[in-house]
């Protein structure tokens, strides 16, 4: 099993970062100015000029058809430089989960808008929805009928994947947003950079890509993914929390020394940094699980998820604490990665969602009968 990247990869890594590098400065303030909720606009129509966002979409469709770990380089790169866009919801989960059906006329249609910018999609995971969404048959159409709440990115997005019941059976469906759908978006949202809204369907078509146990195994795996892209999200804020509490440590005196001599301090960092090398073996170890299936896959999500929501968590609260009076205002950018661990660490799914299920898969596992020898 290969646990790390290629050179080509790497070469994408600096290619991307660089463009991110010089979207910047950046603000709360400037991202709630772009229009229709896409945060900084122009980021954005940069991403789809220069074919970022068709990274996925296949080259029959004007993408660049590139593989997964592409995606979770570019995920750990939007994640590292806070990028004000639902890069990794929309180009990464959303696209990549419509690959397997590229047959598809729906799906046909979306892909070159996914590719241009025009649409920007979001996966309706069951954490949106307190109660169920009804899906039922009006008329020799299925509709959907349900409130999913705090759905991140779902300000910006314009079509949406979810699992719905009709009756006993499961189905996976393709439906399309529009900004009647849309609830009241907060005025001081948690994340400022990826405001969050409700969205209301009431009886909205939806286009059926699979149903039965079909339709619930393959959502499992596109959950899997999207958690796995998460993470690296995660990750690379993690990684600029400490690498700007390290830098502000060393330029901060008090004492007439570096604050970053502190015993205190170099702890705390020290800690980050154990977090960090931990999410990210973690993270790796699931992106080469990323064309496996079941048990395999599940597990490499499970610990990718928990350690990379722990490490964010405890990067971004860390650095708030190196930055003192400074990081709690907002001159800092502290705050912004902060609002983003904390709202990343609820979707897809809780840290005890994840917990939940890995342990269980464990017990499982010591419960089946060992192979003979």
């Amino acid at each position: 099993m290969n646990l790390e990247f290629s050179a080509d990869h790497e070469a994408m890594r600096l290619e991307f970062r660089k463009l991110l590098a010089a979207a910047r400065p950046r603000s709360a303030f400037e991202a709630a100015r772009g229009p229709a909720g896409v945060g900084d606009a122009e980021l954005w129509r940069q991403l789809a000029e220069l074919g970022w966002l068709a990274t996925a979409v296949p080259e029959a469709h004007g993408g660049s058809g590139l593989d997964a770990l592409s995606l979770c380089v570019l995920a750990q790169e939007a994640g590292r430089h806070l990028a004000a866009v639902p890069f990794t919801a929309s180009a990464c989960s959303f696209t990549h989960a419509l690959l397997g059906w590229t047959d598809e006329p729906a799906v046909q249609a979306l892909l070159p808008s996914l590719a241009d910018g025009s649409a920007r999609g979001v996966l309706l995971t069951e954490d949106c929805w307190p109660r169920s969404a009804e899906l039922r048959d009006a008329g020799g159409s299925l509709v959907l009928s349900g409130r999913a709440r705090n759905v991140l990115d779902g300000a910006t997005a314009t079509h949406a994947l979810a699992l719905a019941t009709e009756g006993a059976v499961e189905r996976l469906v393709l439906l399309a947003i529009d900004d009647t759908m849309r609830g009241l978006v907060a005025n001081a949202p948690l994340d400022l950079l990826h405001p969050c809204c409700d969205i209301v369907l009431e009886a909205q078509p939806v286009h059926v890509l699979a149903s039965g146990e079909a339709a619930r195994q393959r959502w499992n795996r596109m959950l899997h993914h999207h958690a796995l892209f998460v993470a690296f999200e995660q990750l690379g804020g993690a990684e600029a929390a400490l690498d700007a509490a390290r830098r502000y440590s060393l330029q901060r005196y008090a004492f007439g020394r570096p604050i970053g001599s502190f015993q205190a301090l170099k702890h705390l960092m020290a800690d980050m940094l154990v977090s960090i090398d931990l999410a990210r073996s973690n993270c790796c170890f699931g992106a080469a699980a990323l064309g496996s299936e079941g048990d395999v896959l599940c597990e490499a999500a499970a610990v990718a998820r928990i350690s990379a929501t722990e490490a964010f968590r405890l990067c971004a609260s860390g650095s708030t604490q190196v930055h003192g009076a400074l990081g709690v205002t907002w001159e800092s950018d502290c705050h912004l990665y902060y609002r983003r661990a904390q709202a990343l660490a609820g979707s897809p799914g809780s840290l005890h969602s994840w917990k939940e299920r890995l342990v269980a898969l464990l017990r499982a596992r010591a419960h089946q009968p060992c192979a003979p020898t």
